[in-house]
């Protein structure tokens, strides 16, 4: 039985009426195989989350549970020592406070020849890569900011434009810091990613400096860094801004109609 299908779906309570049932027509408990860490749809992400949204009385009507990891080991660590707690837990089972705990066990891990990585900078990292379907509070944080900002003008964002800008090249500055890492088989698990988050970011973080001085206000923002056809170039690129997916899971076209197809 495959819970994670699709990839992160949650595991209501409900579904343990389910479980029950497929033991029924089986005559034995079914065993679970779980894909909530599981990357290898999205070459673009991975996932350092908590494992989550599973009913802790669950493992009472299985024998075993099996979970499919992201692909690249060395990004696993807090994904296996939040599962291994939710095993093991007797009384209640919080996923953030599991989180945090494995991210202070992973901290030692990730030496640097520079500047030593900070607690706070890697929790907020690991939440711009938390869960297939969910931010890490943090980073859903600043996307709201974000997306705050875009949806007003320059003159009313306030305070509310620099605190993002210094959020943005923090977390940008630490995607750089990665560099850094010792654990070079880390770094190539990470790099293609972080490397995307920091031209996001940098992006951003131009963007809403550029317009916090209200002499540039109505004028177009360009950067000299993100040329067309360079940056969120190629043809995945290009095909992904031709279907948007709408928040009921539907796809339409992003432009106008095609030969009837709306």
């Amino acid at each position: 039985m495959n819970p994670g299908e699709p990839h992160g779906q949650q595991l209501h309570p409900a579904a343990l009426l389910t479980v029950r049932q497929v033991a029924a027509l089986l005559g034995r408990k079914p065993v679970i195989w779980d894909n909530l860490h599981a990357n290898d749809y999205d070459g673009r992400r991975f996932f350092v989350g908590p494992y989550s949204s599973r009913s802790h009385e669950l493992r009472e009507d299985v024998p075993g549970i099996l979970i499919n990891p992201n692909c690249e080991f060395p990004l696993n660590f807090v994904p296996l020592r939040t599962f291994a707690q939710y095993i093991g837990c007797d009384g209640k089972w919080t996923p953030r406070e599991a989180y945090l705990s494995g991210m202070r066990e992973w901290l030692p891990l990730l030496g640097t020849i520079g500047q030593p990585l900070s607690l706070d900078d890697l929790i907020l990292f690991g939440d711009c890569y938390y869960l297939p379907h969910e931010e890490g509070p943090q980073a859903e944080a600043l996307y709201n900011t974000a997306n705050h900002l875009l949806g007003h003008k320059p003159a009313d964002w306030g305070e509310q434009a620099k605190v993002f800008r210094q959020q943005a090249a923090r977390l940008r500055d630490f995607c750089v810091r990665l560099t850094d890492l010792c654990d070079r088989s880390l770094f190539y698990s990470l790099s293609r990613r972080i490397w995307e988050l920091r031209e996001e970011l940098d992006l951003f973080e131009r963007f809403v400096s550029f317009k916090s001085n209200l002499a540039n206000a109505n004028l177009p923002f360009r950067s000299g860094f993100h040329l067309p056809g360079t940056y969120r170039g190629g043809l995945v690129a290009r095909l992904q801004y031709l279907l948007l997916q709408q928040p009921d899971g539907s796809f339409t076209p992003s432009g106008p109609s095609v030969g009837g197809v709306s």
